[in-house]
């Protein structure tokens, strides 16, 4: 384990004993890119041995691909200002219910990563600080609040607040709100749930590019490297004779482990 990923541990270590609450998973923050722009370090509850029947409401609502991309071209078109934001350690900040006790070792009443109602009690958190600042949810859009003048987008611990440029004082009291709240941590507005932007601000316009997304499907497939091939036009005619006899095992295992049917599957987002 490299140094870098010892120091987020020592921090991850830190912001629970700090906050009062108590598997460690390696793994980089990328972002859409092919390099790791941080290391990051989680203590997980292990949430896949909760029982899923026990009644609990877990499910919490995230932003849809579609409301991202309709209020980007809306700011594109508006000249509205977007900054981008991220909440260090989210899902501490929300409290369990009392009638509902969870057993791990060393809790201390606060929701961890891993549970699975986390993102619902960390959503409701969420909603309610922005709801004392005056930005109430929509109807339409769970995960995008508003105040006539100011819009969020709230996708778990990403916020993305957009405003035309006479309410960056209201935007400001905002960001101080939430900042007076939890650990908001500002960042540049280039890449968005492992889309990459692009703003051409002039020209009114911004470009939402999957090609980091793309690349990784390739890696994954070993399809990095192949050279493009121009299919033969008109497509060969080979005749294809119906098959009447029975599969062996090999065959299907070697049918269902091919990525024929998974690579064209692989959506958009």
């Amino acid at each position: 384990m490299g140094p870098d990923f010892k120091e987020a541990i020592r921090k991850e270590l830190h912001d629970l004993l700090r906050r009062g609450t108590w598997r460690l998973v390696e793994r980089s923050k990328a972002q859409g890119s092919p390099l790791p722009l941080k290391c990051k370090a989680r203590i997980c509850v292990r949430g896949d041995l909760q029982d899923e029947d026990d009644g609990r409401e877990t499910y919490a609502a995230t932003l849809a691909a579609k409301t991202f991309r309709i209020v980007m071209a809306i700011a594109a078109r508006f000249g509205l200002d977007v900054r981008q934001f991220d909440v260090g350690n989210a899902f501490l900040y929300s409290d369990l219910k009392k009638d509902h006790p969870v057993y791990v070792r060393l809790p201390q009443g606060f929701a961890l990563y891993g549970l699975r109602e986390s993102p619902l009690l960390w959503y409701n958190e969420i909603s309610q600080a922005l709801k004392e600042a005056g930005i109430d949810r929509t109807d339409e859009e769970p995960c995008v609040f508003t105040n006539g003048k100011i819009l969020a987008l709230v996708y778990v611990d990403d916020i993305l607040i957009l405003n035309p440029r006479q309410e960056k004082k209201a935007v400001n009291d905002l960001v101080q709100h939430l900042q007076s709240k939890y650990d908001l941590r500002e960042e540049e507005f280039k890449w968005y749930l492992g889309i990459r932007v692009v703003r051409d601000r002039p020209n009114r316009k911004i470009y939402l590019c999957q090609d980091a997304y793309v690349e990784k499907i390739a890696r994954k497939f070993k399809l990095s490297d192949l050279k493009l091939r121009v299919p033969s036009i008109p497509i060969a005619t080979i005749p294809l004779v119906k098959y009447n006899g029975q599969a062996t095992k090999e065959e299907i295992k070697a049918t269902s482990s091919s990525p024929a049917r998974e690579v064209p599957d692989k959506p958009i987002a």
